[in-house]
Formats: structure tokens, sequence, C-alpha cells
């Protein structure tokens, strides 16, 4: 379906009432984001939770992927059904709204896009926001399918047949610091891509939005044996188009925000202890 956008602006969403719309914020410190949802959300969002839907409870690890069953009620409760066009937003980094949109593809619903600059990007556009709760009609229940291919076991990891990338803080990756997890540094042979140098410090620009259109490429797959370490997802290979844009072009600036959806798909999806780490 190369015709889904990945990344689709306030604009866009506007000219879709029909879409889904998911509020999916989350910290791993700080209060509820139920609360941050109850003060004020994009109206027709409805409100998912990361611990709660988005994960298998007991382990291994932090926030593994629940179960089909369980992901199956989930959509259900939203409403999303096969044809349902899911668009999903957080604070603004995409960091955890891309959790969803990965897991959305990996079950097989490919009509997922990701609001490019959440929240923030809408309210910087002036438009409003709600504390109304949509009411939600349940869609039928549906047999879902994992694709595992996408998901490597701890042993794949560990036989270092693939590039691992970690894309936590330097920090963290070098074990100065470790607030999250019992244990500080990374896994042995790890190579450190923080998320977070690929964000832009704006929203992209209006006037190239039509990148984020409904003829933009889907994204592509990352290049065979690219894993990631401790709950995120990075690659560096060129995303789809024509042409290579020069790196300091607006459709590069907008492919390094691309990329920074993917590459922390998982807000915290897999930690040093973890039975497994995602493969994209």
């Amino acid at each position: 379906m190369s015709h889904i956008p990945l990344l689709v602006d306030p604009l866009w969403l506007q000219s879709r009432p029909d879409a889904r719309l998911v509020d999916l914020r989350w910290q791993a410190k700080g209060p509820p984001a139920r609360e941050r949802y109850d003060e004020g959300h994009l109206p027709g969002a409805a409100y998912v939770d990361l611990d709660r839907d988005l994960s298998r409870h007991g382990g291994p690890g932090r926030h593994p992927f629940p179960s089909e069953e369980q992901f199956a009620e989930l959509l259900s409760r939203l409403g999303i059904g096969p044809d349902t066009h899911v668009v999903v937003y957080d604070e603004g980094h995409s960091s955890v709204a891309a959790r969803l949109w990965f897991m959305l593809r990996a079950y097989g619903h490919e009509k997922a896009s990701v609001l490019d600059g959440g929240m923030r990007a809408w309210t910087e556009a002036g438009l409003p926001l709600t504390r109304e709760e949509p009411r939600i009609a349940p869609a039928p229940r549906r047999k879902l399918t994992l694709d595992r291919s996408r998901l490597a076991e701890t042993a794949e990891v560990a036989a270092r047949n693939s590039i691992v990338l970690d894309a936590r803080a330097p920090e963290r990756y070098r074990g100065d610091v470790e607030p999250i997890d019992r244990k500080a540094g990374h896994i042995p042979g790890a190579l450190n891509a923080p998320w977070s140098a690929n964000l832009t410090p704006a929203p992209f620009p209006a006037s190239d939005s039509t990148l984020c259109g409904p003829k933009q490429p889907s994204p592509a797959e990352a290049p065979e044996g690219v894993q990631a370490d401790c709950n995120r997802f990075s690659t560096n290979s060129p995303l789809p188009g024509k042409r290579n844009p020069s790196p300091h072009s607006a459709r590069a600036r907008h492919q390094d925000r691309v990329r920074a959806g993917v590459l922390r798909e998982s807000a915290a999806a897999c930690s040093w202890e973890r039975a497994r780490c995602r493969k994209f």
C-alpha cells in the first residue's frame, strides 16, 4: 500500500474526518498520561494506554508485544476495522506514537500514519482541543497474525550476525547513568545511534506539507539484518523517493523526522533483561 503516508500533518488530518485518531501520550515518570488526555486532546481522539493496552503483562522485559487476541480486542474497542485509517499522535517527538504505528503494521493493518509533530503541531497551528471523549462503536473482532519476521530473539542478537543499534541517549549507552533499568550499559557489540539526533527543532514547514500527503510512499523496510537494542528501531537507509535529497534540504530534514518515528518505535519495548529485541 504505497499510497499510505507514514506522516500526516494537521491539514491532512482535518480533511480526513473518517480517520481513527489515537492519543498515545506516555512518559516513564510523572503524572499518568490519562490525566493529560482528560485535560485536553485532539477532537475525536481515543486514548490508548501503552502499559495496559499495548503490552503483555508479566514480561519478559518492559512492554513486550501483546498477544494477537489482546491486540484484536483493542482494535475492536477502538472501532478499527480492516479499512480504517489510523492516525496516532503523542506530545510531538513521535517516539511513542510510532510504537502503535509499527504494531499495526506488524499485525497486518497497513493503513496507519503518525501525526507529524504530534499534539504540539496541532496546537501551534491554532487548532482546538477538547475534553470530550468520543463515543466509538466497536468494530467486529478480527483474527490478527503477528509477522514474527519483524522480531528477533535473544539468541539471534547474541550471535552478532546482524548490526544492533542502541537508540538511547549516549550517557545511557555508555552506562554513565541509568534512570530506568536495573543494569547500566548496553548489549555487547551494539552501536549507539541516539534517536534524538534525528529530530528537528520545529515541525516540518507547511510549504512542504505535500510530502505528507496521500501520494507519499510508505517507508522502505530497513536493510536486512538491522536490529534495535533496548526498545527502539533505527535505520540509516534512504527513504524511498525519486532521488536522494541534499543533506541540508527541507526534504532531508523531513526524512530525518520520518526516521525519528521509526527510531524510537517502541518507547521502552525491551530492556536489558528482556527476551526479545525488535527487528525492522
